[in-house]
């Protein structure tokens, strides 16, 4: 059965005693350390997998994932990424290529950081315009409220690093999508650069956490929750850096 945005969503598994996954049917099957802790996830309406803690995966899961078209993305007990599974590659774009031409032109890292730096910028006016701030006043009023280095309190610090996790993952997600598998090398540099971009767009979001309206969730509000509750915005940052450096791949004279 054909996926469709209404029906899939992502798994989230946090495991604080040991849990297995194994394949039953068309689903995944949890089962946790007590009896009769099972629950099922048919596979058509999962969009992506992230697990936290001792989870133990049996290969059929897996491969099932992988040929449903879902990643699968472990997190450290801090939030960070550690490792992923991912699906098999869309084979619908020639983005990758277009990706592995750039890299193979022996000016493409000054290219590409000057291109980066260009979205930065744009993402941080962006980020400035929605919060009715200037450049400079919003990178000073953003060190005011965050704080810098170790004035920042751990509760923010902890959630911060857990939603650039979150962001990992989601971000991993779309770069299958249009074609990138787990052998390209140059995937992490994508994903931390296009996380940063995500980052900055649910900078007023988590300034709204931290301040104001934002206290009456944020005892409350796991990392999780308030990653979901945004995560149109995290999406459209991601999908937004891929079609600006398609564009800008797609510019490139040959050599």
């Amino acid at each position: 059965m054909r996926k469709t945005c209404r029906e899939i969503k992502p798994l989230y598994l946090y495991a604080k005693e040991e849990i297995l996954v194994r394949l039953d049917g068309p689903a995944l099957l949890v089962a946790g350390p007590g009896a009769g802790c099972e629950k099922r996830f048919p596979l058509r309406r999962i969009s992506r997998v992230v697990v936290t803690g001792p989870v133990s995966w049996s290969t059929e899961a897996l491969l099932a994932c992988a040929n449903q078209g879902i990643n699968v993305t472990f997190l450290s007990d801090n939030g960070s990424a550690r490792a992923y599974w991912l699906c098999r590659p869309s084979t619908r774009s020639s983005f990758v290529q277009h990706w592995r031409d750039f890299l193979d032109r022996p000016d493409y890292a000054s290219q590409y950081a000057q291109w980066r730096d260009n979205m930065r910028r744009r993402a941080i006016r962006f980020c400035a315009l929605r919060m009715g701030f200037s450049d400079a006043r919003h990178k000073d009023e953003a060190k005011k409220i965050l704080g810098s280095g170790k004035q920042v309190p751990t509760s923010v610090r902890e959630m911060k690093r857990k939603v650039r996790g979150l962001a990992q993952a989601c971000v991993m997600e779309g770069l299958t999508r249009v074609g990138f598998c787990a052998e390209e090398d140059e995937i992490q540099m994508l994903v931390s650069d296009i996380v940063n971009m995500v980052q900055w767009g649910l900078h007023p979001e988590m300034l709204e956490w931290l301040t104001g309206r934002g206290k009456k969730v944020r005892k409350t509000e796991s990392a999780v929750e308030f990653f979901e509750r945004h995560i149109d915005v995290a999406k459209f940052h991601s999908r937004d850096f891929l079609h600006q450096l398609s564009r800008f791949l797609t510019r490139q004279e040959p050599i």
